[in-house]
């Protein structure tokens, strides 16, 4: 059953990318208020 190794996968890539952009989102809110 390979279709299943590669959905976990896709899954874990797609929750990696999502960490990172919401990382790089919270990155640029510190950095607006501290401009203020």
């Amino acid at each position: 059953m390979p279709n299943t190794g590669t959905e976990d996968h896709a899954n874990l890539v797609v929750l990696g990318l999502l960490g990172v952009l919401s990382g790089f989102g919270f990155l640029a809110h510190k950095k607006k208020e501290v401009e203020k």
